[in-house]
């Protein structure tokens, strides 16, 4: 988290495990090499499959960057994603109800990752992916503390009202 005059920013690394990329490298491979040994001499294919894991590995061994940068005006997201994200993307501020924690979800031909989410008045937009629920709630809160007046909007506008931080759970005691 880097708080600067004009605006907040927060930076997300994720990697996936060891035998996650093991696993995505080998498949790819092994499927490259079938596809391939029906239409190519035996040496091309084996040489095909080989050069496949290997770019497959460093392929999937990059490192996720996200950045969110937030301004009073707008929330700007920006990095190397996973490609059926959209990075480079801008929300404003007036535009968003108010902000929330997400799980994993979605279907399989469109996953949605757990991060960072602005519920707008038409649907969502993932702000920050690969966050877990207490990074979330704490950068609401930053963001809250940083921009008081696009917080006094979210409360208005969220069904939670005042306690749209803590969903009204310390009043059920």
């Amino acid at each position: 988290m880097i708080n600067s005059p004009a605006c907040l920013r927060a930076l997300v690394r994720h990697s996936p495990p060891f035998w996650e990329k093991l696993l995505t490298s080998v498949i790819t491979g092994a499927c490259i090499a079938l596809a391939s040994a029906r239409y190519l001499p035996r040496y091309a294919w084996a040489t095909l499959s080989i050069v496949s894991v290997t770019a497959t590995f460093v392929a999937v061994f990059r490192t996720k960057r996200v950045e969110l940068r937030v301004t009073n005006v707008e929330f700007s997201t920006g990095g190397e994603a996973e490609p059926r994200m959209r990075m480079g993307q801008a929300v404003s501020a007036a535009d968003v109800r108010w902000l929330e924690f997400r799980g994993a979800a979605g279907s399989e031909e469109q996953p949605e990752p757990r991060g960072l989410y602005a519920v707008k008045s038409r649907g969502y937009v993932c702000l920050l992916p690969f966050v877990t629920e207490l990074e979330a709630n704490q950068l609401i809160r930053e963001i809250a503390q940083k921009f008081p007046t696009v917080a006094a909007f979210w409360r208005s506008e969220s069904p939670y009202g005042a306690n749209f931080l803590s969903l009204g759970i310390e009043k059920t005691k």
